[in-house]
Order: C-alpha cells, then sequence, then structure tokens
C-alpha cells in the first residue's frame, strides 16, 4: 500500500514529499562523495611525502 498505488499523486502535499525525498537522497550520495574525495585527496598527500622522502635521500 504506499504512495506509489496511490491515485491521488498529484496532490501538492504528496508532491512536495517526493521532492523533499530525493533531495534528501541527493544530499546523502553527495556526502558519500564528499568524504570519498576527501579519503583520496589524504592518500595522494601521503603518497606526495613518500616521493618526496625518496628524492631527498637520493640526492643525499
Amino acid at each position: 500500500m504506499g504512495y506509489a498505488g496511490s491515485k491521488v499523486d498529484k496532490t501538492e502535499p504528496l508532491a512536495l514529499c517526493k521532492e523533499r525525498r530525493k533531495v534528501i537522497k541527493q544530499a546523502i550520495d553527495s556526502r558519500y562523495n564528499l568524504a570519498a574525495a576527501h579519503v583520496s585527496y589524504i592518500n595522494s598527500l601521503k603518497n606526495i611525502g613518500v616521493a618526496l622522502r625518496r628524492f631527498a635521500a637520493a640526492e643525499v
């Protein structure tokens, strides 16, 4: 029985509810994407540090 089978899909409150649900889902997905980007950035910084250390050790 949920809203999917309902014939009152054209009512304003139901349309607002569906829109809010969609926006909240997009916000959650964006949050996960941002967290993944931060992890990737931190890993890149770590790899650059390792590369710089190797470069400096080769010079000495």
